[in-house]
C-alpha cells in the first residue's frame, strides 16, 4: 500500500510538471510571436539593448528609435467615415495637408517679424468670428502670386505677393477674413466630402485619412471653386470685418483695385463676375457710426512690411 501510495504522489507531480512546461512553452511561443511583429513594425534599434550596460553612450531619444508601439497601432487603423468627419479628424487631415502644400508646390517665408504680424491680425479676426473650437494656424508663403486659400483644420495661406499687393492692413484684414468664414463654414470639408462621393464612396463609407488628406491637397492645389461657398464667405467675411472694427470698405476697394490691375488675383474666382461681386458687396455694407476704424494708414503698414519689401528687393 505504502509503495502505490508514493507511485501516486510521483505521478501526480510529474502531471504537474508537465503542465507547467507547456505553459512556458505556450508563453514562449506567444513572446516569440509578439517579437516578431513588434520586430516588423519598430527599426531594430528600438530593441536592441545597449552591449555593455557601463558605456557611456548617451542615452537614445524618440527620434533614434523611431515610432512607439502606440503610434505604429494608432496609425495601422485610421479610417474617417465620410458623412460624420470629426473636429480631431479634420485638423489632422488639414495638418497633412499643410505639410504636403509646404514640401510642393509652396514654400514657407521664413520672415519671424512678418509671419508673427500676420498671424496677429489672424488671430484677432477669429476672436470675433464665432470660431470653431480648433486652432487656427496663418502662414505666409513665398510666392508672387497675389494669392490666399485656405485648408482644412484651420490652415490659412497669404503669399508675399498679396502682402505687397494690399493698400493697407484693412485690406489684409478682409482678405483674411474670407479665409476664416470658409474654414468656420467647413467650406473646405463639404467640398472635400463631395469630391470623395464623385470619386465613388459612399456616404456612410470608411475611407484611410490618408487618402483623405491627398484628395485635400489635390484640391488645396487645383482650387474648384464653388460660388455659393465664395459668396457666403464675401458676407460673412464683411461680418468679421466689422466686429474686429476694420471698415467694411476695405474689401470692395480691394478688389475695385485688383480689378484695375495687369495681374489677376488667383483668390478670386474668374466664373465669378467681379463688377456683380461688388455690387452684392455694397448692399451688405453697414456703417458703423462713431466707430474709429482700423487698418486704413498706408504708411504704418508700409513700415509694418519694410522687412518683406527689404528682402525682396534684395533677390
Amino acid at each position: 500500500m505504502a509503495r502505490a501510495s508514493d507511485y501516486q504522489f510521483y505521478k501526480a507531480g510529474r502531471q504537474r510538471t508537465e503542465a507547467c512546461q507547456g505553459g512556458v512553452a505556450l508563453c514562449a511561443i506567444a513572446s516569440g510571436l509578439c517579437l516578431s511583429i513588434l520586430a516588423a513594425a519598430v527599426p531594430a534599434a528600438a530593441l536592441t539593448p545597449p552591449a555593455d550596460s557601463d558605456s557611456q553612450a548617451p542615452a537614445a531619444t524618440n527620434a533614434d528609435i523611431g515610432p512607439s508601439v502606440t503610434a505604429v497601432l494608432h496609425n495601422v487603423v485610421r479610417y474617417v467615415q465620410v458623412r460624420d468627419i470629426l473636429a480631431q479628424e479634420e485638423v489632422e487631415i488639414g495638418r497633412q495637408i499643410n505639410q504636403r502644400l509646404l514640401a510642393h508646390p509652396h514654400s514657407l517665408y521664413e520672415g519671424v517679424v512678418i509671419n508673427q504680424y500676420v498671424n496677429q491680425i489672424g488671430q484677432g479676426l477669429v476672436a470675433v468670428s464665432h470660431p470653431r473650437d480648433i486652432s487656427y494656424t496663418f502662414q505666409v508663403l513665398e510666392s508672387d502670386r497675389i494669392d490666399a486659400f485656405s485648408a482644412p483644420g484651420g490652415f490659412v495661406y497669404v503669399t508675399t505677393g498679396l502682402l505687397q499687393a494690399v493698400a493697407n492692413e484693412a485690406q489684409l484684414a478682409a482678405v483674411l477674413s474670407r479665409e476664416i468664414a470658409h474654414v468656420n463654414q467647413r467650406h473646405n470639408l463639404q467640398t472635400l466630402k463631395r469630391w470623395a462621393a464623385e470619386q465613388g464612396a459612399a456616404d456612410d463609407a470608411h475611407i484611410d485619412l490618408a487618402t483623405l488628406a491627398e484628395m485635400g491637397y489635390q484640391l488645396a492645389v487645383n482650387r474648384p471653386y464653388n460660388s455659393e461657398f465664395e459668396l457666403e464667405a464675401d458676407r460673412i467675411g464683411l461680418s468679421i470685418l466689422r466686429d474686429a472694427g476694420y471698415p467694411q470698405m476695405a474689401f470692395v476697394t480691394l478688389l475695385e483695385q485688383l480689378e484695375d490691375s495687369s495681374i489677376a488675383p488667383e483668390f478670386l474666382p474668374s466664373s465669378l463676375s467681379q463688377q456683380s461681386r461688388i455690387e452684392a458687396l455694397r448692399r451688405q455694407i453697414q456703417a458703423a457710426e462713431g466707430v474709429p476704424y482700423l487698418g486704413l494708414n498706408l504708411i504704418e503698414y508700409q513700415q509694418r512690411i519694410l522687412p518683406l519689401v527689404r528682402s525682396s528687393q534684395s533677390l
